[in-house]
């Protein structure tokens, strides 16, 4: 696979890819129980440290603090709740597509 920098200099079947595979993770967290829904966002050249194509899946609950495009940022609250999401995350992408 190729480097590609940002969103505007992907290809369109590189996009694709990126978009499925986020749609593969919205769609999974809803059934985990962790997130009621999720907000899909990617940066383009601004608050990007490190130039490369990449989309935030952001989990998200009803009432959770989100205002605009910040979400507060927090601590797991212990090493089993980083295990829960982990597992849950390795599970919705190890799991073959229908």
């Amino acid at each position: 696979a190729r480097h590609v920098a940002n969103l505007t200099e992907a290809t369109d079947d590189e996009l694709l890819a990126v978009a499925r595979t986020a749609r593969r993770l919205a769609s999974g967290l809803r059934g985990t129980g962790l997130a009621d829904g999720t907000l899909v966002l990617t940066n383009v050249v601004v608050s990007q440290s490190v130039p490369h194509l990449h989309c935030h899946v952001v989990p998200r609950r009803r009432g959770d603090g989100l205002r605009g495009f910040l979400w507060p940022r927090r601590r797991y609250t212990s090493d089993q709740e980083l295990a829960r999401w982990r597992t849950a995350l390795a599970d919705i992408l190890l799991t073959p597509e229908p």
